[in-house]
């Protein structure tokens, strides 16, 4: 066998290895529907933004129960999953007065990118930093909670 047969037959092995593990993620995480990607599609998410909010504070204390617990490549699942839900209350949120709103949408926007900060963290095993940036998440899902009127996210 040539060489760059070899090559090719060991990449093609490669991808059929790496996509078989990403499938075997998917929609592994409580019942979400997840894409290999591991976003999840906000149209999806059944309910008012109660339940969202809800979801959301689920979520974020099972990410900081999977940090204390030191199970840092899941990490990126969990926030991912916080990422996608505060979008979707984003998008279900068109009652709350303009100005609110675009502080919303600023707070979803910021946890998009402590999502992305707290899976290559995770990955890297840096617990320090991955806590550090979960204190930065919880500090803005505040920001998010205080964008409603009190109450509108209890049930």
């Amino acid at each position: 066998m040539k060489k760059s047969s070899k090559i090719f037959l060991a990449f093609v092995v490669t991808m059929l290895l790496g996509s078989t593990m990403i499938l075997a993620h998917e929609g592994e995480h409580e019942g979400m529907k997840m894409d290999s990607g591991m976003a999840m599609d906000s149209k999806e998410t059944s309910g008012d933004i109660s339940d969202i909010w809800k979801e959301i504070k689920g979520h974020e204390e099972h990410l900081g129960q999977v940090i204390e617990t030191n199970q840092l490549d899941q990490v990126h699942e969990v926030a991912f999953i916080i990422r996608d839900l505060t979008k979707a209350l984003y998008e279900k949120s068109k009652s709350i007065s303009s100005v609110k709103e675009a502080k919303l949408k600023v707070s979803v926007d910021e946890v998009s990118k402590i999502a992305d900060r707290l899976d290559q963290y995770g990955d890297a095993r840096d617990k320090a930093k991955t806590e550090e940036w979960f204190t930065k998440l919880q500090e803005t899902l505040g920001a998010i909670e205080k964008q409603f009127p009190q109450g509108t996210l209890a049930k």
